[in-house]
């Protein structure tokens, strides 16, 4: 979610009541759904420089180990870059260095993952 929807996350995922101030109202005051989700911030999703941004849109997404909505792999299941060093030529003082990773990412179980405009 967004960085301007975090405290309103928190507040809501980790109550252990929810109220309703209009009398008309009537429901249980007991969260349901306390400690059931873990809110992850992003402030990507409302940078302006990206197509799509919002700072009221927000992302539910199912536990990957259930239902993973993206898949990522690793050559030969090296999950870490590899950094490479060599003398740097005789002329000149120091040390090259190098590094790369071999990742790739695809799309999984779009079933598992869904976006909220965060408005009407």
């Amino acid at each position: 979610m967004p960085t301007a929807l975090s405290a309103t996350a928190t507040v809501l995922h980790k109550s252990v009541e929810v109220r309703d101030t209009t009398a008309s109202t009537k429901y249980p005051v007991a969260n349901p759904h306390q400690g059931k989700y873990r809110a992850e911030v992003s402030r990507y999703l409302s940078n302006s420089t990206y197509t799509g941004n919002s700072e009221k849109a927000w992302y539910l997404l199912a536990d990957p180990a259930d239902l993973p909505v993206i898949e990522v792999a690793f050559l030969n299941g090296q999950e870490s870059p590899t950094i490479e060093t060599a003398e740097a030529d005789f002329n000149v003082l120091g040390v090259v260095m190098r590094g790369y990773h071999d990742v790739g990412v695809a799309l999984q179980d779009p079933k598992g993952g869904c976006k909220n405009k965060g408005e009407a």
